[in-house]
């Protein structure tokens, strides 16, 4: 690295080399930790599950509702049910396994 004597250079021309010493890597680790938490940001946003976006994603992967059931750990009428809105009410843990298994297949299109 050279050392530059900021003392004998001009005053703009001191503030800029000043500038680009001490401000750059500042700046550059000041970026590359904002990218840094805006892609971790990104990777951890809660997806929010529906009966169509399910639909849409066991299209997308052109899986048969059984063969969708079973990656996610539901039987195959428990799917078809939430996908036909039939459910009075949701089971959590159902629920649990549709966004865990969802957030698996978008993580694989990345």
């Amino acid at each position: 690295m050279k050392k530059i004597n900021i003392a004998a250079l001009s005053a703009p021309v001191a503030n800029e080399v000043a500038a680009s010493v001490v401000i750059s890597p500042i700046t550059d680790q000041l970026l590359e930790t904002s990218e840094q938490i805006s892609m971790s940001l990104d990777q951890h946003k809660p997806i929010e599950i529906s009966p169509e976006y399910i639909a849409d994603l066991i299209e997308q992967e052109k899986l048969s509702i059984r063969k969708a059931a079973t990656e996610m750990g539901l039987s195959h009428s428990t799917l078809l049910r939430y996908l036909n809105k039939q459910n009075k009410r949701y089971n959590k843990a159902n629920i649990a396994k549709l966004e865990q298994w969802a957030e698996q297949k978008q993580r694989t299109k990345r």
